[in-house]
């Protein structure tokens, strides 16, 4: 069987998260949990019906089915999607290319 995740000699750079990374972080995992959370919580007395669009004055143009809040989980898949698979895997994604050097050599 042949491996794609083979181990390689090339040296591994890992950038660790800065200051203001995982502050970041920390506000999109808390957001996303608070706004799951509060439609989980209150399920039960959200009514069936509910406004889906308000026009520029302020008023309910559209209306849909409370099924339609299930919206805020696809940002919350993306965002475990990107901070979880996407960081485990950067390390093989890793291209031998050298940038910013003045005169690039080719791919190697």
């Amino acid at each position: 069987m042949v491996s794609f995740f083979r181990k390689s000699t090339r040296p591994i750079i890992k950038f660790p998260f800065t200051n203001a990374e995982l502050i970041l972080e920390f506000i999109t995992a808390t957001s996303l949990s608070l706004m799951l959370g509060m439609i989980f919580f209150s399920w039960s007395s959200i009514p069936d019906i509910v406004p889906r669009h308000f026009s520029i004055t302020g008023e309910i143009d559209a209306w849909g089915n409370k099924n339609f809040l299930h919206l805020p989980l696809t940002p919350a898949v993306n965002y475990l999607y990107s901070f979880v698979c996407v960081k485990q895997v950067s390390a093989y994604l890793q291209l031998p290319i050298q940038y910013n050097c003045g005169k690039c050599r080719k791919p190697v």
